[in-house]
């Protein structure tokens, strides 16, 4: 599951974590200034900050925990994936709105060699060679 975060003011509590499939009303809202609605609630778009990753929940993170710097290093890898959901989520409301057909750019086949698991009990994410899977591959999802 992708999360995403709705910041809607300078505090920083003042936001609601989405799931990808949200995100199209996200941006919808957003760009309209019209109310969104979302399983957390509702926000008008045009108190709509911003819409980032929501690499707290991701990493399974309480929303008040500081990330440290290893924190940041697991951010790194997952940034690049983010942004392609974003901008291609964002292509496709900008092309709905407009009645433009903007190409949607297709996401990047995965790269060979090793992939990243996330372990569900504690969300810590180790790396697996490509044809290896973690140890009791239950307790993990892909990342």
């Amino acid at each position: 599951m992708k999360y995403f975060k709705i910041k809607t003011g300078y505090r920083s509590d003042e936001f609601i974590s989405i799931t990808e499939d949200e995100l199209e009303t996200a941006i919808t809202a957003q760009i309209t200034g019209k109310v969104g609605i979302f399983r957390e609630g509702t926000i008008a778009g045009n108190y709509i900050m911003s819409i980032t990753p929501d690499y707290h929940k991701i990493l399974g993170f309480n929303s008040d925990y500081h990330l440290t710097g290893e924190d940041m290093k697991l951010i790194a890898k997952l940034k690049d994936e983010y942004l392609n959901i974003f901008n291609q989520v964002k292509i496709k409301v900008e092309n709905q709105l407009t009645g433009s057909n903007k190409k949607i750019k297709e996401p990047e086949p995965e790269p060979e060699g090793s992939y990243y698991w996330k372990r569900k009990s504690d969300g810590i994410i180790i790396k697996a060679e490509k044809d290896k899977l973690p140890k009791n591959p239950d307790e993990y999802e892909k990342l």
